[in-house]
Protein backbone atom coordinates (compact mmCIF):
# COMPACT_ATOMS: atom_id res chain seq x y z
CA UNK A 1 0.00 0.00 0.00
CA UNK A 2 0.76 3.16 -1.02
CA UNK A 3 0.89 5.94 1.96
CA UNK A 4 0.44 9.55 1.65
CA UNK A 5 2.38 11.22 4.76
CA UNK A 6 5.34 10.53 7.32
CA UNK A 7 6.00 10.80 10.96
CA UNK A 8 8.54 10.12 13.29
CA UNK A 9 8.04 9.22 16.80
CA UNK A 10 10.02 10.52 20.02
CA UNK A 11 10.81 8.84 23.39
CA UNK A 12 8.24 6.51 24.39
CA UNK A 13 6.51 5.56 20.89
CA UNK A 14 3.25 4.02 22.54
CA UNK A 15 2.52 6.95 23.98
CA UNK A 16 2.89 8.58 20.80
CA UNK A 17 0.36 6.31 19.36
CA UNK A 18 -2.30 6.49 21.32
CA UNK A 19 -2.00 10.52 21.17
CA UNK A 20 -1.93 10.23 17.47
CA UNK A 21 -5.25 8.01 17.73
CA UNK A 22 -7.01 9.83 19.96
CA UNK A 23 -6.52 13.21 17.86
CA UNK A 24 -8.36 11.12 15.14
CA UNK A 25 -5.22 10.92 12.88
CA UNK A 26 -5.70 8.20 10.20
CA UNK A 27 -2.67 5.88 10.91
CA UNK A 28 -2.69 3.22 8.67
CA UNK A 29 1.16 1.66 9.66
CA UNK A 30 3.59 1.54 11.98
CA UNK A 31 7.24 0.60 11.58
CA UNK A 32 9.39 0.93 14.87
CA UNK A 33 9.22 4.74 15.32
CA UNK A 34 7.45 5.59 12.34
CA UNK A 35 4.27 6.45 11.40
CA UNK A 36 2.68 6.11 7.45
CA UNK A 37 -0.94 8.33 7.46
CA UNK A 38 -3.56 8.90 4.88
CA UNK A 39 -4.20 12.38 6.67
CA UNK A 40 -2.19 15.46 7.60
CA UNK A 41 -0.82 15.58 11.07
CA UNK A 42 -0.05 19.04 12.77
CA UNK A 43 2.85 18.11 14.49
CA UNK A 44 3.43 21.26 16.99
CA UNK A 45 0.23 20.29 18.52
CA UNK A 46 1.41 17.26 19.54
CA UNK A 47 3.92 16.33 22.38
CA UNK A 48 5.17 13.52 20.59
CA UNK A 49 5.69 13.71 17.26
CA UNK A 50 9.55 14.53 16.37
CA UNK A 51 8.89 15.73 11.87
CA UNK A 52 6.99 14.75 9.33
CA UNK A 53 6.72 14.94 5.60
CA UNK A 54 5.04 14.13 2.19
CA UNK A 55 6.10 10.37 0.94
CA UNK A 56 7.98 10.87 -2.37
CA UNK A 57 8.55 6.97 -3.48
CA UNK A 58 7.90 3.93 -1.58
CA UNK A 59 8.83 0.70 -2.76
CA UNK A 60 7.67 -2.65 -2.54
CA UNK A 61 8.46 -4.12 1.24
CA UNK A 62 11.60 -6.48 0.20
CA UNK A 63 13.09 -4.68 -2.96
CA UNK A 64 16.27 -4.37 -3.90
CA UNK A 65 17.02 -0.83 -4.83
CA UNK A 66 19.06 -0.27 -7.89
CA UNK A 67 21.80 2.24 -7.49
CA UNK A 68 20.67 3.71 -11.24
CA UNK A 69 17.32 3.87 -9.62
CA UNK A 70 17.24 5.62 -6.79
CA UNK A 71 19.54 8.39 -8.45
CA UNK A 72 16.77 8.73 -11.01
CA UNK A 73 14.20 9.31 -8.61
CA UNK A 74 16.34 11.13 -6.29
CA UNK A 75 16.99 13.83 -9.07
CA UNK A 76 13.52 13.87 -10.48
CA UNK A 77 11.82 14.34 -7.05
CA UNK A 78 14.59 17.52 -6.34
CA UNK A 79 14.26 19.11 -9.54
CA UNK A 80 10.60 18.79 -9.77
CA UNK A 81 10.88 20.93 -6.14
CA UNK A 82 13.78 23.23 -7.06
CA UNK A 83 12.09 25.07 -10.26
CA UNK A 84 9.48 26.59 -7.93
CA UNK A 85 11.43 26.62 -4.74
CA UNK A 86 14.73 27.89 -3.35
CA UNK A 87 18.01 25.36 -3.17
CA UNK A 88 19.12 27.51 -0.16
CA UNK A 89 16.14 25.91 1.98
CA UNK A 90 16.46 22.34 1.07
CA UNK A 91 19.18 19.38 2.02
CA UNK A 92 19.76 15.94 1.53
CA UNK A 93 20.41 12.70 3.77
CA UNK A 94 21.83 10.25 1.95
CA UNK A 95 23.53 6.61 2.78
CA UNK A 96 26.63 6.39 2.29
CA UNK A 97 27.00 3.81 -0.33
CA UNK A 98 25.31 6.32 -2.68
CA UNK A 99 27.07 9.64 -1.74
CA UNK A 100 29.26 10.27 -4.39
CA UNK A 101 25.82 10.54 -7.47
CA UNK A 102 23.88 12.17 -5.03
CA UNK A 103 26.78 14.65 -4.23
CA UNK A 104 26.61 15.60 -7.58
CA UNK A 105 22.82 15.97 -7.89
CA UNK A 106 22.37 18.21 -5.31
CA UNK A 107 25.54 20.42 -6.65
CA UNK A 108 23.64 20.89 -10.03
CA UNK A 109 20.17 21.41 -8.32
CA UNK A 110 21.62 24.55 -6.49
CA UNK A 111 21.67 22.50 -3.03
CA UNK A 112 24.63 22.56 -0.49
CA UNK A 113 23.14 21.01 2.61
CA UNK A 114 23.68 17.21 2.42
CA UNK A 115 24.32 15.14 4.90
CA UNK A 116 25.63 11.91 4.37
CA UNK A 117 25.00 8.69 6.81
CA UNK A 118 27.63 6.68 7.96
CA UNK A 119 25.14 5.03 10.74
CA UNK A 120 21.87 5.32 10.64
CA UNK A 121 20.93 8.85 11.24
CA UNK A 122 18.10 11.21 11.51
CA UNK A 123 17.93 15.62 11.33
CA UNK A 124 17.70 17.02 14.02
CA UNK A 125 16.77 20.19 14.77
CA UNK A 126 19.59 22.14 14.40
CA UNK A 127 19.94 20.85 10.61
CA UNK A 128 15.90 22.30 10.16
CA UNK A 129 17.08 25.50 11.33
CA UNK A 130 19.38 25.62 8.00
CA UNK A 131 16.68 24.12 5.60
CA UNK A 132 13.34 23.54 5.35
CA UNK A 133 13.09 20.46 3.28
CA UNK A 134 14.68 17.59 3.82
CA UNK A 135 14.96 14.27 1.45
CA UNK A 136 15.72 11.75 3.22
CA UNK A 137 16.51 7.65 1.86
CA UNK A 138 14.81 5.20 4.56
CA UNK A 139 15.98 1.63 4.42
CA UNK A 140 14.75 -0.20 7.50
CA UNK A 141 13.20 -3.73 8.08
CA UNK A 142 13.47 -4.89 4.83
CA UNK A 143 11.78 -1.23 3.49
CA UNK A 144 12.95 1.48 1.10
CA UNK A 145 11.39 4.49 0.62
CA UNK A 146 12.02 8.18 -0.28
CA UNK A 147 10.49 11.09 2.10
CA UNK A 148 10.70 14.57 1.40
CA UNK A 149 10.59 15.96 5.46
CA UNK A 150 8.24 19.47 5.80
CA UNK A 151 7.80 19.91 9.46
CA UNK A 152 9.50 19.61 12.30
CA UNK A 153 8.80 20.13 15.93
CA UNK A 154 10.96 22.34 18.02
CA UNK A 155 12.46 20.20 20.49
CA UNK A 156 14.72 23.33 21.52
CA UNK A 157 12.14 25.38 22.36
CA UNK A 158 10.12 23.38 24.75
CA UNK A 159 13.43 22.14 26.63
CA UNK A 160 14.32 25.82 27.16
CA UNK A 161 11.14 26.25 28.32
CA UNK A 162 11.61 23.99 30.63
CA UNK A 163 14.84 24.59 32.10
CA UNK A 164 14.22 28.21 32.41
CA UNK A 165 11.23 28.59 34.09
CA UNK A 166 11.17 30.88 37.05
CA UNK A 167 9.32 28.83 39.49
CA UNK A 168 10.11 24.55 38.91
CA UNK A 169 12.22 21.72 40.42
CA UNK A 170 12.82 19.64 36.84
CA UNK A 171 15.37 17.35 39.20
CA UNK A 172 11.99 16.26 41.06
CA UNK A 173 10.73 14.18 38.44
CA UNK A 174 8.26 16.57 37.47
CA UNK A 175 7.34 15.91 33.50
CA UNK A 176 8.15 17.69 31.01
CA UNK A 177 6.17 19.94 28.72
CA UNK A 178 6.31 18.00 25.67
CA UNK A 179 4.81 15.03 27.73
CA UNK A 180 2.44 17.02 29.53
CA UNK A 181 1.18 18.46 25.99
CA UNK A 182 0.76 14.64 24.87
CA UNK A 183 -1.91 14.83 28.37
CA UNK A 184 -3.58 17.15 27.16
CA UNK A 185 -4.10 15.38 23.54
CA UNK A 186 -5.85 12.87 25.49
CA UNK A 187 -9.00 14.49 25.75
CA UNK A 188 -10.94 16.33 23.55
CA UNK A 189 -12.43 19.03 25.54
CA UNK A 190 -11.12 22.74 26.13
CA UNK A 191 -11.55 23.42 29.60
CA UNK A 192 -9.00 22.01 31.74
CA UNK A 193 -8.80 21.70 35.23
CA UNK A 194 -5.21 20.86 37.38
CA UNK A 195 -6.04 19.92 40.57
CA UNK A 196 -2.45 19.77 41.05
CA UNK A 197 -1.25 22.08 39.94
CA UNK A 198 1.96 22.90 41.62
CA UNK A 199 4.23 25.63 38.83
CA UNK A 200 1.74 25.78 36.26
CA UNK A 201 3.51 23.39 34.33
CA UNK A 202 0.49 21.35 32.57
CA UNK A 203 -0.99 24.98 32.15
CA UNK A 204 1.92 26.21 30.60
CA UNK A 205 2.27 23.51 28.11
CA UNK A 206 -1.40 23.35 26.66
CA UNK A 207 -1.51 27.77 25.88
CA UNK A 208 -2.24 26.90 22.35
CA UNK A 209 -4.15 24.09 22.34
CA UNK A 210 -6.53 24.50 24.96
CA UNK A 211 -9.02 27.52 26.19
CA UNK A 212 -9.32 27.93 29.41
CA UNK A 213 -7.44 26.33 32.99
CA UNK A 214 -8.16 26.12 36.55
CA UNK A 215 -5.52 25.57 38.73
CA UNK A 216 -5.63 24.24 42.14
CA UNK A 217 -3.43 23.07 44.53
CA UNK A 218 -2.86 22.23 48.48
CA UNK A 219 0.34 24.55 48.84
CA UNK A 220 -0.75 28.13 48.28
CA UNK A 221 2.61 29.04 48.25
CA UNK A 222 2.81 27.31 44.38
CA UNK A 223 -0.17 29.25 43.17
CA UNK A 224 -0.76 32.51 42.06
CA UNK A 225 2.07 34.94 42.40
CA UNK A 226 4.59 31.83 41.06
CA UNK A 227 2.02 30.42 38.37
CA UNK A 228 2.02 34.11 36.95
CA UNK A 229 5.51 34.39 37.04
CA UNK A 230 6.02 31.14 35.14
CA UNK A 231 3.36 32.33 32.45
CA UNK A 232 4.63 36.05 32.16
CA UNK A 233 8.15 34.15 30.97
CA UNK A 234 6.21 31.66 28.69
CA UNK A 235 4.36 33.84 27.17
CA UNK A 236 7.35 35.81 25.86
CA UNK A 237 8.39 32.25 24.93
CA UNK A 238 5.42 31.71 23.11
CA UNK A 239 5.63 35.43 21.59
CA UNK A 240 9.23 34.67 20.10
CA UNK A 241 8.62 31.68 18.81
CA UNK A 242 5.43 32.33 17.17
CA UNK A 243 8.03 35.24 15.43
CA UNK A 244 10.99 32.62 14.22
CA UNK A 245 8.17 30.70 12.89
CA UNK A 246 5.08 32.73 11.16
CA UNK A 247 7.35 36.46 10.23
CA UNK A 248 7.51 36.17 6.96
CA UNK A 249 3.93 35.15 7.12
CA UNK A 250 2.59 38.02 8.92
CA UNK A 251 0.68 41.07 7.14
CA UNK A 252 2.75 44.24 7.14
CA UNK A 253 1.08 46.99 8.56
CA UNK A 254 2.65 50.55 8.45
CA UNK A 255 5.87 48.96 6.58
CA UNK A 256 6.40 46.64 9.81
CA UNK A 257 5.28 43.36 10.91
CA UNK A 258 3.64 42.70 14.13
CA UNK A 259 5.83 42.57 17.15
CA UNK A 260 3.91 39.65 19.20
CA UNK A 261 0.98 37.15 18.98
CA UNK A 262 -2.39 38.88 18.85
CA UNK A 263 -3.19 39.22 22.77
CA UNK A 264 -6.41 37.70 22.48
CA UNK A 265 -4.21 34.49 21.78
CA UNK A 266 -3.03 34.78 25.31
CA UNK A 267 -5.13 36.97 27.62
CA UNK A 268 -3.96 38.18 31.26
CA UNK A 269 -3.48 34.77 33.24
CA UNK A 270 -6.55 36.33 35.39
CA UNK A 271 -8.58 35.65 31.69
CA UNK A 272 -7.15 32.54 30.71
CA UNK A 273 -6.54 30.26 33.96
CA UNK A 274 -7.66 31.12 38.08
CA UNK A 275 -6.18 29.27 40.24
CA UNK A 276 -6.83 28.55 43.81
CA UNK A 277 -5.98 26.87 47.15
CA UNK A 278 -7.73 23.15 47.79
CA UNK A 279 -6.43 19.69 48.20
CA UNK A 280 -7.41 17.51 45.34
CA UNK A 281 -8.79 14.87 47.25
CA UNK A 282 -11.58 16.62 48.04
CA UNK A 283 -13.40 18.52 45.02
CA UNK A 284 -16.66 18.33 45.97
CA UNK A 285 -19.26 21.41 46.09
CA UNK A 286 -19.27 21.86 49.66
CA UNK A 287 -15.99 22.22 49.82
CA UNK A 288 -15.40 24.48 46.50
CA UNK A 289 -18.37 26.81 47.84
CA UNK A 290 -15.50 28.21 50.47
CA UNK A 291 -13.62 29.49 47.37
CA UNK A 292 -13.66 32.61 45.87
CA UNK A 293 -12.87 31.08 42.57
CA UNK A 294 -15.46 28.69 42.38
CA UNK A 295 -18.19 30.95 43.12
CA UNK A 296 -17.24 33.86 41.09
CA UNK A 297 -15.83 31.51 37.98
CA UNK A 298 -15.70 27.74 38.28
CA UNK A 299 -19.61 27.53 39.58
CA UNK A 300 -20.54 28.61 36.21
CA UNK A 301 -19.27 26.06 34.35
CA UNK A 302 -20.69 23.00 32.32
CA UNK A 303 -18.72 20.30 34.33
CA UNK A 304 -19.88 17.61 31.86
CA UNK A 305 -16.98 20.19 29.27
CA UNK A 306 -14.70 19.67 31.83
CA UNK A 307 -11.60 17.22 32.01
CA UNK A 308 -9.35 17.34 34.86
CA UNK A 309 -5.66 17.00 33.15
CA UNK A 310 -3.04 16.91 35.51
CA UNK A 311 0.49 15.18 36.89
CA UNK A 312 -1.00 13.91 39.93
CA UNK A 313 1.14 13.08 43.22
CA UNK A 314 3.91 10.45 42.24
CA UNK A 315 5.33 10.45 45.70
CA UNK A 316 8.88 10.08 47.14
CA UNK A 317 11.58 10.91 44.40
CA UNK A 318 13.79 8.30 45.30
CA UNK A 319 17.37 8.60 44.24
CA UNK A 320 18.28 5.33 44.42
CA UNK A 321 16.13 1.48 44.57
CA UNK A 322 13.43 1.77 46.56
CA UNK A 323 12.68 -0.88 49.13
CA UNK A 324 8.83 -3.04 48.57
CA UNK A 325 8.24 -1.68 52.07
CA UNK A 326 8.48 2.05 50.62
CA UNK A 327 6.68 0.95 47.08
CA UNK A 328 3.72 -0.40 49.16
CA UNK A 329 3.67 2.96 51.66
CA UNK A 330 3.53 4.92 48.61
CA UNK A 331 1.05 3.53 46.67
CA UNK A 332 -1.20 3.09 49.84
CA UNK A 333 -1.21 6.73 50.32
CA UNK A 334 -1.94 7.63 46.73
CA UNK A 335 -4.80 5.06 46.51
CA UNK A 336 -6.51 7.00 49.06
CA UNK A 337 -6.20 10.11 46.95
CA UNK A 338 -7.46 8.68 43.63
CA UNK A 339 -10.41 7.40 45.41
CA UNK A 340 -11.22 10.26 47.18
CA UNK A 341 -10.23 12.24 43.71
CA UNK A 342 -13.06 10.57 41.60
CA UNK A 343 -15.42 10.57 43.88
CA UNK A 344 -15.71 14.28 43.95
CA UNK A 345 -14.78 14.46 40.07
CA UNK A 346 -17.74 12.57 39.78
CA UNK A 347 -20.02 14.10 42.21
CA UNK A 348 -19.45 17.50 39.77
CA UNK A 349 -20.02 15.72 37.11
CA UNK A 350 -16.87 16.00 35.51
CA UNK A 351 -16.33 14.47 32.22
CA UNK A 352 -12.63 13.01 32.43
CA UNK A 353 -9.64 12.59 34.65
CA UNK A 354 -6.31 12.34 33.03
CA UNK A 355 -3.36 11.76 35.35
CA UNK A 356 -0.30 9.61 36.18
CA UNK A 357 0.37 7.49 39.37
CA UNK A 358 3.75 5.82 39.66
CA UNK A 359 5.13 2.96 38.80
CA UNK A 360 8.60 1.76 39.80
CA UNK A 361 11.97 0.05 37.45
CA UNK A 362 14.22 -2.45 39.95
CA UNK A 363 16.72 -4.41 38.48
CA UNK A 364 15.11 -3.97 34.91
CA UNK A 365 11.59 -5.42 35.92
CA UNK A 366 8.78 -2.95 36.46
CA UNK A 367 6.64 -2.81 39.27
CA UNK A 368 2.96 -1.70 38.52
CA UNK A 369 0.58 -0.61 41.35
CA UNK A 370 -1.67 -3.08 42.11
CA UNK A 371 -4.59 -1.00 42.86
CA UNK A 372 -5.43 -0.29 39.21
CA UNK A 373 -8.97 -1.95 39.02
CA UNK A 374 -10.18 -1.05 42.20
CA UNK A 375 -10.48 2.39 41.18
CA UNK A 376 -13.14 1.46 38.79
CA UNK A 377 -16.01 2.18 39.27
CA UNK A 378 -15.91 5.01 42.05
CA UNK A 379 -17.43 8.31 41.16
CA UNK A 380 -19.14 6.44 38.43
CA UNK A 381 -15.51 6.21 36.34
CA UNK A 382 -14.28 3.49 33.93
CA UNK A 383 -10.89 3.26 32.94
CA UNK A 384 -10.64 3.61 29.33
CA UNK A 385 -8.26 0.96 27.14
CA UNK A 386 -5.63 3.24 25.67
CA UNK A 387 -3.70 0.15 24.41
CA UNK A 388 -5.71 -2.79 22.68
CA UNK A 389 -6.85 -4.30 25.73
CA UNK A 390 -4.24 -2.48 28.32
CA UNK A 391 -5.59 0.09 30.36
CA UNK A 392 -2.72 2.24 31.39
CA UNK A 393 0.35 3.67 29.32
CA UNK A 394 4.07 3.23 30.56
CA UNK A 395 6.13 6.63 30.44
CA UNK A 396 9.56 6.67 31.93
CA UNK A 397 13.00 6.60 30.98
CA UNK A 398 14.93 3.69 31.15
CA UNK A 399 17.64 4.72 34.06
CA UNK A 400 14.67 5.90 36.31
CA UNK A 401 13.75 4.29 39.34
CA UNK A 402 10.25 6.47 39.17
CA UNK A 403 8.18 6.10 35.93
CA UNK A 404 5.00 7.58 35.12
CA UNK A 405 1.82 5.47 34.54
CA UNK A 406 -1.20 7.08 32.50
CA UNK A 407 -4.28 6.41 33.12
CA UNK A 408 -7.67 8.04 31.70
CA UNK A 409 -11.01 7.58 33.61
CA UNK A 410 -14.40 8.30 31.61
CA UNK A 411 -17.61 9.08 32.90
CA UNK A 412 -20.32 6.95 32.39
Amino acid sequence: MQYKYFYRLGHQPIVGLVEVDLLKAKIDYVLDKWLFSETKIDIEKTGSLVFGGTMEKQWEEGYRLSDEEFYKVLEEKINAYTENNPTKTAGIVIPFKWQKRSLKIAKDAGIKKVNIQLMPTIPSYGHWKNAKVWWMLVQEKGTVWLGRIEEMANQEFWSNLDMNLPKGDMARGIINMKFARTLLNFTEKKTIWDPFAGHGRVILAGLDIKDRFYASDINPKKLNDEIMENYDFAVKAFNQEYLRKHRLALPVVNGQTPSEINPANFPPLAKLAQSFQLDASYLTSATLKSSPVYNKELSKENFSEISIVTEGYLGFNFKGKPLPIQMKTEWEGIKKIWERMLASSGELGIAEVIGCVPFYQIDGKRQIPPFLQELEGIGGYKLENLDNEKKFLEYARPQAFVGHLVLKFVLQ
